[in-house]
């Protein structure tokens, strides 16, 4: 079986995220329309497709667009393969910064880390191993009693390991229907806790005409953490929590 790979890309994209998850699917879907038709039919129009999430850049915590592209290349699902993008599979890089490589941060000199997240997915994903845990942590279920947010990892059926309490970050409302705009209305929250699936922090930066918590991220940061030091992987794999964003309510 074929399928194809694509590095990091979406950096000149970013800015354009609203456009980029269409973008990248139709640019998905035209290469299965080519390789299909330029080899006689004999390339599947669905064969796997797998590329590497875009990888840090600078060495700041600054949010410059870098995170909503890295949402866009999972057409805003947060993991692939997804119902937009099937027999698509991706290796998340945000944990990986290399900010002295010569050939600029954006391109890692030290490859195997990446690879080695890439093809235990195309293991999976093109090759249907379904023994395979290919993927990170990601938020099943996301909870508020009195001023604790729980975040549920895996519908509680995979272990975490928690290597920091940060990247977490909560934006209050008046209503759960509050819009973000800025990136002031941000505010970090330290995990104060957890346990084998899950992470809780204080939610009581909400409070007074903004008492709701409208909308959680996480990791969302042109670099988010240092080398392999971001807050979730999965316990039994060491992959990474990728980076995602949920709306409200959290009952």
């Amino acid at each position: 079986m074929g399928f194809s790979l694509i590095c990091p890309i979406g950096e000149a994209n970013t800015g354009k995220a609203h456009l980029y998850a269409c973008q990248f699917r139709a640019m998905i879907e035209d290469w299965r329309a080519k390789f299909h038709a330029k080899s006689h039919s004999q390339t599947s129009n669905q064969f796997p497709f797998g590329f590497v999430q875009l990888a840090p850049w600078r060495d700041q915590t600054a949010e410059l667009g870098f995170s909503e592209i890295r949402w866009a290349q999972t057409f805003g699902f947060g993991f692939v393969p997804n119902p937009s993008l099937s027999s698509v599979f991706m290796a998340v890089a945000m944990d990986l910064p290399d900010f002295a490589s010569p050939y600029g941060a954006i391109h890692p000199r030290f490859k195997e880390d990446v690879a080695s997240r890439l093809a235990l997915a195309a293991r999976a994903v093109a090759y249907g191993d379904s023994s395979i845990n290919f993927q990170g942590p990601f938020p099943s279920r996301l909870s508020i009693s009195g001023h604790t947010l729980t975040i549920e990892y895996d519908s509680g059926n995979s272990a975490i390991d928690v290597r920091a309490n940060t990247g977490f970050e909560l934006c209050c409302g008046n209503t759960v229907n509050h819009w973000c705009t800025t990136t002031a209305e941000w505010n970090t929250v330290p995990i104060t806790a957890h346990d084998q699936t899950t992470v809780s922090m204080d939610t009581q930066v909400c409070s007074g005409q903004t008492h709701v918590v409208a909308w959680v991220r996480y990791a969302w940061r042109e670099s988010p953490c240092a080398f392999m030091q971001c807050a979730v992987y999965g316990k039994d794999n060491g992959l990474p929590a990728p980076a995602f964003l949920r709306q409200g309510p959290f009952q």
